[in-house]
């Protein structure tokens, strides 16, 4: 591989690489012919590249139609995984069942490269990853390339809509229970190398005020975030952060991270747009659609409402304690925020709550930290429904009663079902760990039907310890043959591998020589005492 790429001359060129997930279904708002492109597995099938990266034999198998019409190079580890699985097939071994193989190998065009997961062949370093796109960057970087951009790389645990007939097959078969882990290894090897890298569609950055007790509720509205779009978004669940208690227990905030979202410039290094969001929320709709609201210079966006939420009429439900209740006016609990221009402090203005220079209620409701043009109230209310939800119109449901509120019981008459409804569908998405339910239920911060609830939708773990077959029509007998070839190649290295494990084993090898061949033994002990006397006497 390194020959190949230092003959083309590919190092000094910027790389797009093309993964499945949810902005790929953006493709067409970019000219990709200025970059040199490597698509990941199935990718192929949708998009012309250059290089196609393919870790997985039934995947070469599922795209032979349209590998040699799509990609000039065909690159593969020399150990191929099958089935999600590493195996122990070399290519030399699988090149002559596979007629696609053998056309881009005897035209040049088949690239190998060694995998950590299979043992090594060449002299250069064996790239790692959990996924293929963090493998695919590692390569790059090993290969000298400076410059490398994403467009289907988005974590979460979603495909694009035009790969969902792969979800069944190979989403997140690998055991993970998102693409997220990804970002932690592309990172590190962004640092190694000094390559710049960046996702091409820039990321709506949702910062979201939780604490521990709400990371189911928060895990769910994630999943209903990432559902509704194709852009990439990084989620940023704002919990246990270092914010200083005011003196005067009157501007104690009215929940643990109510003062979290004045962090949010901070944390994204007081550049570019953010979104601040409760973590009791649900999404509906495209967020992409509220990232792109206009600022029309204004500094932070909100709505404005006046109705008196259901459940708050009279202050009822309130068990925020005295004082406590719903505000009319500006509603914060969603904003849109222009970092470049905030340069809040959290110790300066919670410090102008101990000096009274403002009270709590002017602080949180009027935001009176900034000056009255520098707030927009024109977020739509569709994109915070305070206790209501319509279908086709509520973009953004917020469940504000905290005592009614569906994970904690079965009070929520009216949004119950609704957000009972997106929570199953996250957890069958493998979107909330079990770990977690479990966590919580335990600390009764959530009502305890929903780990028998999550027990019956939950996907099904170690999905990796039988074959995944492709179940998709148009599967042809020679493909079927090819997999059971594959199959029986797989258990013929199994079993020699294990009988090799076996014969060199101190029980095996005793076994041999004491009784299965007591007398080659017994000689052999002779010889090798009579060797050792003549020794000290020549000594």
């Amino acid at each position: 591989m390194y020959d190949w790429f230092a003959d083309e001359g590919l190092a000094g060129a910027e790389w797009l690489v093309l993964g499945k997930g949810p902005s790929f279904s953006l493709r067409e708002r970019f000219d990709l012919r200025s970059f040199r492109t490597i698509s990941l597995n199935h990718v192929v099938e949708k998009q012309a590249v250059d290089v196609a990266h393919i870790i997985d034999l039934d995947v070469v198998d599922d795209c032979q139609g349209s590998l040699e019409d799509n990609a000039q190079w065909l690159l593969m580890p020399f150990h191929p995984h099958v089935y999600c699985r590493a195996s122990e097939l070399s290519l030399p071994d699988i090149i002559p069942t596979l007629p696609v193989l053998q056309r881009f190998s005897e035209r040049g065009r088949l690239i190998w490269y060694d995998l950590h997961t299979g043992k090594q062949h060449g002299s250069h370093p064996a790239a790692r990853g959990t996924f293929s796109a963090s493998v695919v960057v590692r390569l790059l970087g090993q290969l000298g390339v400076k410059s490398v951009r994403t467009l289907g790389v988005d974590g979460g645990s979603n495909y694009s809509q035009q790969f969902q007939y792969l979800n069944e097959k190979t989403l997140l078969v690998n055991g993970h229970s998102s693409f997220d882990v990804q970002f932690k290894e592309i990172s590190e090897t962004r640092e190694k190398y000094g390559m710049s890298y960046e996702k091409l569609v820039e990321p709506i950055r949702i910062f979201v005020g939780c604490d521990d007790s709400q990371m189911v509720a928060g895990k769910v509205l994630e999943y209903s975030i990432r559902k509704h779009t194709n852009h990439p978004v990084e989620v940023f669940f704002m919990r246990n952060m270092p914010v200083p208690p005011p003196k005067a227990k009157k501007n104690r905030p009215g929940t643990g991270f109510s003062f979290n979202r004045f962090l949010i410039p901070k944390l994204a290094g007081y550049r570019g747009k953010a979104i601040y969001l409760d973590a009791d929320m649900l999404v509906f709709e495209d967020i992409e659609k509220l990232w792109n609201i206009p600022m029309d210079g204004k500094k932070v966006l909100c709505s404005s409402q006046t109705e008196i939420p259901k459940g708050w009429e009279g202050g009822k439900n309130n068990d925020l304690g005295p004082g406590r209740y719903w505000t009319p006016g500006r509603q914060m609990s969603v904003m849109l925020m222009d970092c470049d221009r905030l340069d809040w402090d959290i110790d300066e203005i919670v410090k102008g709550l101990d000096d009274e220079k403002y009270s709590y209620k002017e602080l949180m409701a009027k935001f009176c930290i900034l000056d009255e043009e520098d707030i927009g109230d024109t977020i739509p209310n569709e994109w915070n429904c305070l206790e209501w939800f319509e279908e086709g119109r509520s973009c953004l449901v917020h469940f504000t009663v905290v005592p009614t509120q569906p994970w904690k019981n079965d009070r929520n008459e009216h949004l119950g079902e609704v957000w009972t409804n997106a929570y199953k569908e996250a957890v069958a998405a493998g979107a909330v760990p079990m770990e977690l339910i479990q966590e919580l239920v335990d600390g009764k911060h959530i009502k305890p039907s929903l780990l028998e609830l999550a027990k019956e939708v939950a996907p099904k773990e170690n999905k990796t310890e039988t074959p995944v077959r492709d179940h998709r029509q148009g599967t042809d007998e020679a493909s079927e043959l090819r997999r059971m070839l594959w199959d029986t190649m797989i258990s013929d290295y199994t079993h020699r591998r294990e009988l090799s494990r076996i014969s060199s084993s101190v029980g095996w090898t005793l076994e041999n020589n004491l009784i299965r061949r007591p007398f080659n033994f017994s000689l052999r002990v002779a010889r090798a005492g009579a060797r050792r006397i003549r020794h000290l006497v020549k000594g």
